[in-house]
Protein backbone atom coordinates (compact mmCIF):
# COMPACT_ATOMS: atom_id res chain seq x y z
CA UNK A 1 0.00 0.00 0.00
CA UNK A 2 1.13 3.54 -0.67
CA UNK A 3 0.65 4.55 2.96
CA UNK A 4 3.09 1.91 4.18
CA UNK A 5 5.53 2.89 1.45
CA UNK A 6 5.53 6.53 2.53
CA UNK A 7 6.18 5.56 6.13
CA UNK A 8 9.27 3.72 4.91
CA UNK A 9 10.40 6.89 3.17
CA UNK A 10 10.09 8.95 6.32
CA UNK A 11 11.48 6.65 8.93
CA UNK A 12 14.11 4.61 7.12
CA UNK A 13 15.47 7.32 4.83
CA UNK A 14 16.10 5.24 1.74
CA UNK A 15 18.26 7.23 -0.66
CA UNK A 16 18.54 6.50 -4.35
CA UNK A 17 21.11 9.21 -5.00
CA UNK A 18 20.95 12.75 -6.26
CA UNK A 19 18.86 13.52 -9.33
CA UNK A 20 20.15 15.76 -12.08
CA UNK A 21 16.82 17.59 -12.43
CA UNK A 22 15.46 19.57 -9.51
CA UNK A 23 12.46 21.85 -10.09
CA UNK A 24 12.84 25.50 -9.21
CA UNK A 25 10.69 27.21 -6.55
CA UNK A 26 7.29 28.23 -7.89
CA UNK A 27 3.62 28.90 -7.23
CA UNK A 28 0.42 28.80 -9.32
CA UNK A 29 1.47 25.56 -11.05
CA UNK A 30 -1.00 22.99 -12.41
CA UNK A 31 -0.54 19.54 -10.86
CA UNK A 32 -2.35 16.24 -10.44
CA UNK A 33 -1.67 12.60 -9.56
CA UNK A 34 -1.96 9.93 -12.27
CA UNK A 35 -0.77 6.34 -11.84
CA UNK A 36 1.73 7.04 -9.04
CA UNK A 37 3.12 10.08 -10.83
CA UNK A 38 2.53 13.69 -9.86
CA UNK A 39 2.60 15.75 -13.07
CA UNK A 40 3.50 19.45 -12.73
CA UNK A 41 3.25 22.07 -15.45
CA UNK A 42 4.41 25.67 -15.33
CA UNK A 43 3.78 28.19 -12.58
CA UNK A 44 5.47 31.43 -11.63
CA UNK A 45 8.71 32.13 -9.76
CA UNK A 46 9.31 35.69 -8.55
CA UNK A 47 7.00 37.00 -11.31
CA UNK A 48 8.74 34.94 -14.02
CA UNK A 49 6.25 32.64 -15.76
CA UNK A 50 7.43 29.07 -16.27
CA UNK A 51 6.88 26.53 -19.04
CA UNK A 52 8.59 23.37 -17.79
CA UNK A 53 6.77 20.05 -17.48
CA UNK A 54 7.87 17.24 -15.18
CA UNK A 55 6.67 14.54 -12.82
CA UNK A 56 7.56 12.98 -9.48
CA UNK A 57 7.42 9.18 -9.37
CA UNK A 58 6.03 8.38 -5.90
CA UNK A 59 6.51 4.63 -6.43
CA UNK A 60 10.28 5.15 -6.09
CA UNK A 61 12.11 5.61 -2.79
CA UNK A 62 13.18 9.08 -1.69
CA UNK A 63 13.46 11.36 1.32
CA UNK A 64 10.56 13.75 1.59
CA UNK A 65 12.70 16.57 3.04
CA UNK A 66 15.58 16.20 0.55
CA UNK A 67 14.46 17.50 -2.82
CA UNK A 68 17.66 16.42 -4.60
CA UNK A 69 17.00 12.76 -3.72
CA UNK A 70 13.49 12.81 -5.14
CA UNK A 71 12.92 10.98 -8.46
CA UNK A 72 12.03 13.95 -10.65
CA UNK A 73 11.75 13.41 -14.40
CA UNK A 74 11.80 16.40 -16.73
CA UNK A 75 9.60 15.68 -19.75
CA UNK A 76 9.53 19.15 -21.27
CA UNK A 77 9.68 18.54 -25.04
CA UNK A 78 12.79 19.79 -26.88
CA UNK A 79 10.67 22.30 -28.78
CA UNK A 80 9.44 23.74 -25.48
CA UNK A 81 5.95 24.57 -24.24
CA UNK A 82 3.94 27.73 -23.80
CA UNK A 83 4.26 29.40 -20.42
CA UNK A 84 1.27 28.52 -18.27
CA UNK A 85 0.35 29.75 -14.82
CA UNK A 86 -2.83 29.87 -12.74
CA UNK A 87 -4.49 27.20 -14.92
CA UNK A 88 -6.50 24.08 -14.09
CA UNK A 89 -5.64 20.44 -14.83
CA UNK A 90 -7.93 17.39 -15.00
CA UNK A 91 -7.49 13.79 -16.08
CA UNK A 92 -10.04 12.31 -18.51
CA UNK A 93 -10.45 9.83 -21.35
CA UNK A 94 -11.67 6.25 -21.53
CA UNK A 95 -8.39 4.98 -20.07
CA UNK A 96 -7.82 8.05 -17.88
CA UNK A 97 -4.68 8.77 -19.85
CA UNK A 98 -5.21 12.35 -20.99
CA UNK A 99 -4.48 15.49 -19.00
CA UNK A 100 -6.34 18.59 -20.10
CA UNK A 101 -5.03 22.02 -19.14
CA UNK A 102 -7.65 24.76 -19.11
CA UNK A 103 -7.22 28.52 -19.00
CA UNK A 104 -4.59 30.36 -17.02
CA UNK A 105 -3.09 33.82 -16.90
CA UNK A 106 -3.16 35.31 -20.42
CA UNK A 107 -4.11 31.91 -21.91
CA UNK A 108 -6.87 32.58 -24.44
CA UNK A 109 -7.94 31.51 -27.92
CA UNK A 110 -6.83 28.11 -29.22
CA UNK A 111 -4.40 27.58 -26.32
CA UNK A 112 -7.24 27.82 -23.78
CA UNK A 113 -7.56 24.01 -23.91
CA UNK A 114 -4.37 21.94 -24.24
CA UNK A 115 -4.06 18.16 -23.87
CA UNK A 116 -1.17 15.87 -22.92
CA UNK A 117 -1.54 12.16 -23.69
CA UNK A 118 0.29 10.13 -21.03
CA UNK A 119 0.43 7.00 -23.20
CA UNK A 120 1.85 8.56 -26.36
CA UNK A 121 3.62 11.41 -24.52
CA UNK A 122 2.29 13.82 -27.14
CA UNK A 123 0.78 17.30 -26.81
CA UNK A 124 -2.20 18.52 -28.80
CA UNK A 125 -4.53 21.50 -29.01
CA UNK A 126 -8.00 20.08 -29.64
CA UNK A 127 -10.38 22.01 -31.84
CA UNK A 128 -13.31 22.82 -29.56
CA UNK A 129 -16.63 24.51 -30.27
CA UNK A 130 -15.60 27.75 -28.57
CA UNK A 131 -12.54 29.96 -28.49
CA UNK A 132 -12.47 31.92 -25.25
CA UNK A 133 -11.03 35.41 -25.51
CA UNK A 134 -11.31 36.28 -21.82
CA UNK A 135 -8.59 35.59 -19.29
CA UNK A 136 -9.85 32.86 -16.92
CA UNK A 137 -7.28 32.18 -14.23
CA UNK A 138 -6.87 30.84 -10.68
CA UNK A 139 -9.55 28.26 -11.46
CA UNK A 140 -10.20 24.59 -10.80
CA UNK A 141 -11.76 21.98 -13.07
CA UNK A 142 -13.95 19.08 -11.97
CA UNK A 143 -14.60 15.92 -14.02
CA UNK A 144 -17.93 14.09 -13.89
CA UNK A 145 -18.43 11.26 -16.38
CA UNK A 146 -17.42 12.74 -19.76
CA UNK A 147 -17.86 16.38 -18.78
CA UNK A 148 -15.43 18.89 -17.29
CA UNK A 149 -16.77 21.85 -15.28
CA UNK A 150 -14.97 25.16 -14.68
CA UNK A 151 -16.40 28.00 -12.62
CA UNK A 152 -15.52 31.68 -12.86
CA UNK A 153 -11.95 32.77 -13.41
CA UNK A 154 -12.99 36.27 -14.47
CA UNK A 155 -13.33 39.26 -12.19
CA UNK A 156 -16.94 39.52 -11.01
CA UNK A 157 -18.21 37.06 -13.65
CA UNK A 158 -20.11 34.17 -12.09
CA UNK A 159 -20.72 31.70 -14.91
CA UNK A 160 -20.06 27.98 -15.24
CA UNK A 161 -18.58 26.52 -18.42
CA UNK A 162 -18.69 22.81 -19.30
CA UNK A 163 -16.54 20.88 -21.76
CA UNK A 164 -18.11 17.79 -23.32
CA UNK A 165 -14.95 15.72 -23.88
CA UNK A 166 -16.66 13.37 -26.35
CA UNK A 167 -17.80 16.10 -28.73
CA UNK A 168 -15.22 18.73 -27.69
CA UNK A 169 -18.01 21.25 -27.22
CA UNK A 170 -18.20 24.01 -24.60
CA UNK A 171 -21.46 25.08 -22.96
CA UNK A 172 -21.83 28.21 -20.85
CA UNK A 173 -24.37 28.38 -18.03
CA UNK A 174 -25.69 31.64 -16.63
CA UNK A 175 -25.00 32.22 -12.92
CA UNK A 176 -27.73 31.55 -10.39
CA UNK A 177 -28.68 33.83 -7.48
CA UNK A 178 -26.47 31.89 -5.05
CA UNK A 179 -23.40 31.25 -7.21
CA UNK A 180 -20.15 31.73 -5.24
CA UNK A 181 -18.77 35.26 -5.01
CA UNK A 182 -15.31 33.71 -5.00
CA UNK A 183 -14.63 33.35 -8.73
CA UNK A 184 -10.87 32.91 -8.28
CA UNK A 185 -8.59 31.06 -5.85
CA UNK A 186 -11.44 28.84 -4.60
CA UNK A 187 -11.52 25.08 -4.11
CA UNK A 188 -14.00 22.83 -5.94
CA UNK A 189 -14.87 19.35 -4.64
CA UNK A 190 -16.96 16.76 -6.48
CA UNK A 191 -19.38 14.95 -4.14
CA UNK A 192 -21.14 11.72 -5.15
CA UNK A 193 -20.50 12.46 -8.83
CA UNK A 194 -23.58 14.69 -8.79
CA UNK A 195 -22.71 17.94 -6.99
CA UNK A 196 -19.74 20.30 -6.83
CA UNK A 197 -19.06 22.07 -3.53
CA UNK A 198 -17.21 25.40 -3.71
CA UNK A 199 -15.12 26.53 -0.74
CA UNK A 200 -13.54 29.95 -0.31
CA UNK A 201 -12.20 32.24 -3.00
CA UNK A 202 -12.31 35.95 -3.76
CA UNK A 203 -14.06 38.14 -6.35
CA UNK A 204 -11.03 38.38 -8.61
CA UNK A 205 -8.88 41.04 -10.15
CA UNK A 206 -5.20 41.83 -9.82
CA UNK A 207 -5.80 43.27 -6.34
CA UNK A 208 -7.81 40.90 -4.09
CA UNK A 209 -10.92 42.56 -2.70
CA UNK A 210 -13.44 41.85 0.02
CA UNK A 211 -15.72 40.12 0.62
CA UNK A 212 -14.18 36.65 0.51
CA UNK A 213 -16.56 33.70 0.20
CA UNK A 214 -18.00 32.90 3.61
CA UNK A 215 -17.43 29.49 5.21
CA UNK A 216 -20.77 29.49 7.07
CA UNK A 217 -22.69 29.17 3.80
CA UNK A 218 -21.17 27.23 0.90
CA UNK A 219 -22.38 27.16 -2.70
CA UNK A 220 -23.27 23.80 -4.23
CA UNK A 221 -23.72 23.21 -7.97
CA UNK A 222 -26.06 20.40 -9.03
CA UNK A 223 -24.66 18.78 -12.18
CA UNK A 224 -27.91 17.03 -13.11
CA UNK A 225 -30.11 20.13 -13.35
CA UNK A 226 -27.49 22.92 -13.59
CA UNK A 227 -28.75 24.75 -10.50
CA UNK A 228 -27.10 26.37 -7.46
CA UNK A 229 -28.02 26.01 -3.80
CA UNK A 230 -26.63 27.24 -0.49
CA UNK A 231 -25.40 24.83 2.17
CA UNK A 232 -25.51 26.14 5.75
CA UNK A 233 -22.62 24.80 7.82
CA UNK A 234 -22.24 24.43 11.58
CA UNK A 235 -19.59 23.66 14.18
CA UNK A 236 -16.30 25.50 14.59
CA UNK A 237 -16.72 27.67 11.47
CA UNK A 238 -13.31 28.94 10.26
CA UNK A 239 -12.56 32.43 8.88
CA UNK A 240 -12.96 33.02 5.16
CA UNK A 241 -9.88 32.47 3.02
CA UNK A 242 -8.60 32.07 -0.52
CA UNK A 243 -5.49 30.62 -2.21
CA UNK A 244 -5.86 27.69 0.21
CA UNK A 245 -5.53 23.94 -0.33
CA UNK A 246 -8.22 21.28 -0.04
CA UNK A 247 -8.50 17.53 -0.44
CA UNK A 248 -11.56 15.30 -0.27
CA UNK A 249 -11.25 11.98 1.58
CA UNK A 250 -14.40 10.09 0.50
CA UNK A 251 -13.96 7.08 2.77
CA UNK A 252 -14.20 9.44 5.76
CA UNK A 253 -16.74 11.87 4.23
CA UNK A 254 -14.30 14.64 5.02
CA UNK A 255 -12.68 17.62 3.31
CA UNK A 256 -9.43 18.99 4.75
CA UNK A 257 -8.66 22.69 4.26
CA UNK A 258 -5.27 24.24 4.99
CA UNK A 259 -3.21 27.45 4.73
CA UNK A 260 -4.13 30.28 2.35
CA UNK A 261 -4.83 34.01 2.65
CA UNK A 262 -5.22 36.17 4.77
CA UNK A 263 -1.92 35.16 6.32
CA UNK A 264 -2.61 37.43 9.30
CA UNK A 265 -5.26 35.06 10.62
CA UNK A 266 -4.64 31.88 12.56
CA UNK A 267 -5.11 29.64 9.54
CA UNK A 268 -5.28 26.31 11.30
CA UNK A 269 -6.05 23.14 9.39
CA UNK A 270 -9.80 22.57 9.42
CA UNK A 271 -12.09 19.73 8.38
CA UNK A 272 -15.60 19.69 6.92
CA UNK A 273 -17.91 16.70 7.38
CA UNK A 274 -19.65 16.30 4.00
CA UNK A 275 -22.65 14.48 5.53
CA UNK A 276 -23.47 16.90 8.37
CA UNK A 277 -21.62 19.86 6.82
CA UNK A 278 -20.04 20.49 10.19
CA UNK A 279 -16.64 22.15 10.68
CA UNK A 280 -14.05 20.86 13.15
CA UNK A 281 -10.34 20.98 13.95
CA UNK A 282 -8.76 17.63 12.96
CA UNK A 283 -6.01 15.87 14.86
CA UNK A 284 -2.73 15.96 12.93
CA UNK A 285 -0.56 12.95 13.73
CA UNK A 286 2.79 14.28 12.55
CA UNK A 287 4.62 17.55 13.18
CA UNK A 288 6.25 19.92 10.72
CA UNK A 289 4.93 21.71 7.69
CA UNK A 290 5.05 25.40 6.79
CA UNK A 291 5.40 27.76 9.73
CA UNK A 292 4.17 30.76 7.71
CA UNK A 293 1.15 31.27 5.50
CA UNK A 294 1.50 29.25 2.27
CA UNK A 295 -0.57 30.03 -0.82
CA UNK A 296 -1.10 28.73 -4.37
CA UNK A 297 0.56 25.40 -3.67
CA UNK A 298 0.00 21.75 -4.58
CA UNK A 299 -2.20 19.64 -2.30
CA UNK A 300 -2.73 16.03 -3.39
CA UNK A 301 -4.26 13.12 -1.50
CA UNK A 302 -2.16 9.92 -1.54
CA UNK A 303 -4.11 7.24 0.29
CA UNK A 304 -4.72 9.02 3.63
CA UNK A 305 -1.73 11.36 3.42
CA UNK A 306 -1.77 14.88 1.98
CA UNK A 307 1.21 15.79 -0.18
CA UNK A 308 1.88 19.56 -0.05
CA UNK A 309 4.44 21.14 -2.37
CA UNK A 310 5.67 24.41 -3.86
CA UNK A 311 3.74 27.64 -3.23
CA UNK A 312 4.46 31.19 -2.12
CA UNK A 313 4.85 32.73 1.34
CA UNK A 314 4.15 36.24 0.09
CA UNK A 315 0.79 37.82 -0.70
CA UNK A 316 2.34 39.41 -3.80
CA UNK A 317 3.32 36.01 -5.23
CA UNK A 318 7.01 36.24 -4.38
CA UNK A 319 9.16 34.29 -1.89
CA UNK A 320 8.34 30.99 -3.62
CA UNK A 321 9.48 27.59 -2.40
CA UNK A 322 10.14 24.10 -3.76
CA UNK A 323 9.84 22.45 -0.34
CA UNK A 324 7.60 19.45 0.29
CA UNK A 325 5.55 18.40 3.28
CA UNK A 326 3.55 15.32 4.15
CA UNK A 327 0.45 15.70 6.32
CA UNK A 328 -0.89 12.70 8.23
CA UNK A 329 -4.25 13.75 9.56
CA UNK A 330 -6.09 10.41 9.63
Amino acid sequence: MIKSFIIIIIYFFIINGVNTFVPSPRAEQAALLVNNKIYVYGGVNERTKLSDFFYLDISSSFIINNITSMPWVNITPPTGLSVRTSSAACIYGKNKNQIVYIGGDAIVGDNFTTVYDITTQQWSIPKTSASFTSNRKLIQCVVSEDDIYVYGGLENVYDMIKLDTLNLSWTEFSPGPVAPIGVQSYRAILLNNASILYIGGQPGGDVPTLPYSSFDKLSMYNINNSTWSLITTSGNIPPSRYDHGAVYIPQYNQILIFYGIPISLNMSIVALDTVKFEWSIPTIKNVGGPTDGLRRFISILIETYVFIAFGSFDINGQNCTNNFFLLDGL
